[in-house]
C-alpha cells in the first residue's frame, strides 16, 4: 500500500513548529494577513495581532499599525531558552520597516537576516570589538501564538484561523472597494496577492526540507539502505528561497531495485515498509497536524 503524502510532510523536522527560514516565512504570511485586515476601519473587526502597537499608518489611515519588524517583535517567544533580542541593538533590512520595499520574498529575507551589535573576539586585533552578528534564532524561532490570535494556545490549529481571517478580509474588500480610492484599491490588491504568495511559500519551504531529509534517511541501512532515485520538483523554481529541488521517486526506485528484491512487488513492499518505519517517529503526528493546518488554511483562502 502506498503511504499518504501527508506522512511524507510529517517527517524529520527538528521542530514541528517552524524555525529558521520556515519561521521567517510564517511571520511574513501573518504580516500579509495583518495588512489585509486593514480593510477594516473598526479595530474590533480585526483578529491578527490586535495587541501590536506600532509606528506605521495603516492602508486606510489607521493609527499605530505595526511594521513587519514590530510585528515580529510582538510575536517573539523563547526558543531553546534564548532571551529576547535587544530591540535597540538590532539591525533590519528595509522591507521590515518600509512597506514600499516589501513583498513576500523580500520579507522572508529581512526576517532571517536580522543582526545585532555584539562584542566579539577579533583574533587579528587581539581584542574584543563591536560587530554586527546574525541573530540565531532571533525572530525566526517559536511564535507567541496568543499574541498572534487573542486566546489562541495551539500552534497546530491557529493557522486555519489565520486563513479564515485572510478570506474574510478579502470578502470585506469586495464589499467596500467601490468606496476606496484608487491608491487604496491598488494597495489591497497587492497585499491580498502577496498573502497567497506567502502561504504557498510556507508550504513550499516545508516540502523542500522534508524532501531532502527523506532522500538522506531512506538511504541509511536502518531504512531502505540504498540510494533513492529522484525527480525534480519545479513547483517553486521561480522562488529564490525554494527553487527546484530533488525529491524521492518511489516508482523509479522500485524499478531500479526490482531484480535485487526478486521483483517489483517485493521491492515496493521493502520501500513502503522502510518509508513507514521512517514515518513512525514520536513527533510524526504533530508534524502532520502542522502541515495539514497550513494546507487547510490555503484551501480556506482559495489559493
Amino acid at each position: 500500500m502506498r503511504l499518504s503524502f501527508v506522512i511524507l510532510f510529517s517527517l524529520l523536522y527538528s521542530y514541528a513548529t517552524a524555525t529558521a527560514i520556515r519561521g521567517a516565512a510564517e511571520r511574513v504570511w501573518y504580516f500579509t494577513t495583518y495588512l489585509a485586515e486593514e480593510i477594516y476601519m473598526d479595530g474590533n473587526d480585526r483578529s491578527i495581532a490586535t495587541g501590536c502597537v506600532g509606528t506605521r499608518t495603516g492602508l486606510r489611515g489607521q493609527a499605530n499599525r505595526c511594521t513587519l519588524k514590530e510585528l515580529c517583535e510582538h510575536l517573539w517567544a523563547p526558543t531553546d531558552g534564548d532571551t529576547e533580542p535587544d530591540k535597540t541593538a538590532t539591525k533590519w533590512q528595509g522591507p521590515a520597516t518600509d512597506l514600499s520595499k516589501f513583498d513576500a520574498q523580500r520579507g522572508v529575507n529581512a526576517v532571517k537576516s536580522v543582526t545585532t551589535r555584539q562584542e566579539v573576539w577579533d583574533k587579528k586585533a587581539g581584542k574584543y570589538v563591536m560587530k554586527n552578528v546574525a541573530l540565531n534564532p532571533g525572530y525566526t524561532g517559536f511564535t507567541n501564538i496568543g499574541n498572534l490570535v487573542s486566546g489562541a494556545t495551539d500552534y497546530y490549529t491557529v493557522n486555519s484561523k489565520v486563513g479564515e481571517y485572510a478570506l474574510k478580509a478579502r470578502e470585506e474588500y469586495e464589499k467596500v472597494k467601490d468606496s476606496l480610492t484608487s491608491g487604496e484599491k491598488k494597495a489591497f490588491a497587492k497585499w491580498n496577492s502577496e498573502n497567497k504568495v506567502a502561504i504557498n511559500q510556507v508550504i513550499g519551504l516545508r516540502q523542500k526540507e522534508i524532501a531532502k531529509n527523506v532522500i538522506l534517511e531512506m538511504a541509511k541501512p536502518t531504512y531502505f539502505g540504498r540510494p533513492l532515485k529522484t525527480k525534480t520538483n519545479k513547483t517553486w523554481e521561480n522562488n529564490p528561497d525554494i527553487k527546484s529541488f530533488e525529491e524521492a521517486d518511489r516508482e523509479e526506485t522500485i524499478k531500479a531495485y526490482a531484480s535485487e528484491f526478486g521483483g517489483e512487488d517485493k521491492a515496493a513492499t521493502a520501500y513502503d515498509d522502510a518509508f513507514k518505519k521512517l514515518s513512525d517517529t514520536p513527533s510524526a503526528e504533530l508534524h502532520a497536524k502542522a502541515i495539514n493546518d497550513f494546507k487547510n488554511a490555503k484551501k480556506i483562502m482559495g489559493c
